[in-house]
């Protein structure tokens, strides 16, 4: 990557240089049916996200990038269109996946270790096989020493890295993560970020990660999918040229500034974002 980056590169939505995804979206539309009526959620989404790469959703509340995830993953049906995983037409869960949700959702009864491993059991994978892959797992996001604490002994974000390790303990080849930082203050989130952009550099799984945060997707991402109010569709895809490993005091640079803007830009187009008088 080219460090001294200039502006940033904006591509259509659906214009990926001629390269199939690993994950594919096309003409995916999902509306929710309900008593008071139908409610869009997704309208017409072409989307592909390349091996190893991570890709950033970023959007106002309701615009389908929740909904975008569990397709993804296999936990909904779209109501028009289709999904592939590695050329597969997604027909039901997948198991290649892992998924990390805002809330860790960690079982009070059960140790660090024993919420780690929860995955794995639900997969068949050897207790010895997963406990030695915890340890590893638990020690890389710095909770090496805690295996025995409880839910209510940890932090949230020592709450957030156990989920993060519950997620990646099968080896999943695609990491789905919904706004996983979301609820944390500040430091701890910035923190993580960093944490996550490490565990994601020693494997180079692919990654979606729904996020509110502009800072925060480009920080991380190799691409951020700019998308519109509900029904969401994606406005833009912007390349993030910044080298990697990234550091936290580069969001202070000029080229930082100028891919922040640029996705600012988007939103107060789209009425998402408004100056006040």
């Amino acid at each position: 990557m080219n460090a001294g980056a200039a502006a940033p590169a904006e591509v259509r939505a659906g214009d990926t240089s001629g390269s199939v995804g690993c994950i594919s979206l096309r003409g995916v539309t999902q509306v929710y049916r309900s008593r008071d009526g139908d409610i869009g959620a997704l309208d017409g989404i072409d989307l592909d996200v390349r091996e190893g790469e991570f890709v950033s959703l970023i959007g106002p509340s309701g615009c389908g990038k929740s909904t975008l995830l569990m397709l993804v993953a296999g936990l909904l049906v779209p109501s028009a269109g289709e999904v592939f995983v590695d050329g597969s037409r997604v027909r039901g869960p997948q198991t290649q996946v892992g998924v990390a949700f805002q809330d860790p959702v960690l079982l009070d009864w059960r140790d660090v270790m024993g919420n780690v491993l929860l995955q794995a059991e639900a997969h068949g994978i050897p207790t010895a096989v997963a406990r030695e892959r915890a340890l590893v797992l638990l020690r890389q996001v710095g909770l090496g020493g805690f295996e025995r604490k409880r839910p209510y002994e940890l932090s949230g974000g020592m709450k957030q890295r156990v989920a993060i390790c519950r997620s990646l303990i099968h080896d999943p080849a695609i990491l789905l993560m919904d706004e996983p930082f979301g609820a944390l203050d500040a430091l701890t989130r910035d923190q993580l970020a960093v944490d996550l952009q490490r565990l994601w550099a020693g494997s180079r799984k692919t990654v979606i990660f729904v996020t509110h945060s502009i800072a925060e997707a480009v920080f991380l991402s190799d691409r951020v999918a700019v998308m519109t109010p509900r029904p969401g569709r994606v406005d833009r895809l912007v390349d993030i040229d910044l080298p990697r490993p990234r550091r936290l005091e580069e969001r202070d640079t000029a080229a930082y500034a100028r891919y922040s803007a640029e996705i600012t830009r988007l939103f107060k187009a789209r009425g998402v974002l408004a100056e006040g008088d």
